[in-house]
């Protein structure tokens, strides 16, 4: 179960190209101000594929949390709801639903699709038996008509997992975090104020708040276009909706102190850039 968004305002929301000349240009509009919704349910992650097909770029927009019963017969979100049929976009009023979810990661390295799904079988041997679902973000795979072969290729990626209790997603995304971590693929990364986050392939932030995947794709003008293929990598077994807590089991004490340790060595060593960074904000 999972939210479907018609944005209705602002007009084009999500990523956009389009030429400007000869000149490929981009922007992103990262939010919706008004939106009717829907809440769907799927029954196997083909289904979820189908869907993910025929989204609209531009308008449509998913989200993995559900209304809350409390929000009975709202129909759209709104930054100011002026009505019952409209209420915000909040985690009061939106929650991982019960039951069945659907789990996104979202890859911000320019990974290729075969090596992704290779790393999570590694990290996560038991996702071996579930149907997976990938798709390229809506910056890849960017082509412009005249030219051969994509302008913009491989960016980021998505990558979907069925599961059976979506509640526990914030928890199962803390342990893939941190599973890439000890598997060498952390850094810290030092942010214009001087703080450092640690950081990996994926975006541990999806999970602590309500937030929207854009997975329709960009909306391209003339002469733009893309080519992003979803596609379900089937499983051993081929299971659509998983046990998150047998697939991403918590870690060991053994192994939340090294990755403790890793943290704190890799912020150890980029102190005095961080320090640098915040005494020229200071300035």
């Amino acid at each position: 179960m999972f939210t479907i968004f018609n944005a209705t305002n602002p007009r084009v929301v999500g990523k956009q190209h389009w030429l400007n000349g000869s000149t490929l240009e981009s922007e992103t509009t990262p939010f919706i101000v008004q939106a009717d919704f829907t809440v769907v349910t799927v029954s196997t992650m083909y289904e979820f594929a189908d869907l993910l097909r025929g989204l609209v770029p531009g308008r449509d927009v998913l989200q993995y949390q559900v209304p809350g019963a409390h929000v009975n017969g709202a129909t759209q979100i709104a930054s100011k709801p002026q009505n019952h049929h409209q209420i915000s976009r909040t985690g009061n009023n939106f929650d991982w639903p019960d039951g069945r979810g659907v789990m996104m990661f979202d890859i911000d390295e320019p990974i290729e699709r075969d090596e992704l799904v290779g790393l999570f079988f590694t990290l996560a041997p038991q996702l071996v038996v579930a149907n997976v679902v990938t798709c390229p973000s809506s910056s890849s795979f960017v082509h412009v008509t005249g030219t051969a072969g994509p302008v913009r290729g491989q960016r980021g990626q998505r990558l979907y997992v069925g599961v059976e209790d979506a509640k526990d997603i914030p928890r199962a995304g803390k342990v893939m975090f941190k599973r890439l971590w000890l598997a060498g693929r952390g850094t810290v990364q030092i942010t214009k104020s001087g703080s450092q986050l640690a950081k990996t392939l994926i975006d541990a932030s999806v999970w602590n708040d309500v937030s929207l995947d854009f997975a329709a794709g960009a909306f391209c003008g003339d002469g733009v276009w893309q080519d992003r293929k979803v596609e379900v990598i089937a499983g051993m077994m081929g299971q659509d909706f998983i046990d998150t807590r047998t697939v991403f089991p918590d870690l060991t004490p053994e192994e939340e102190a090294r990755f403790n340790h890793l943290v704190r060595e890799a912020k150890d060593a980029t102190r005095d850039e961080a320090e640098r960074v915040r005494g020229v904000q200071g300035q």
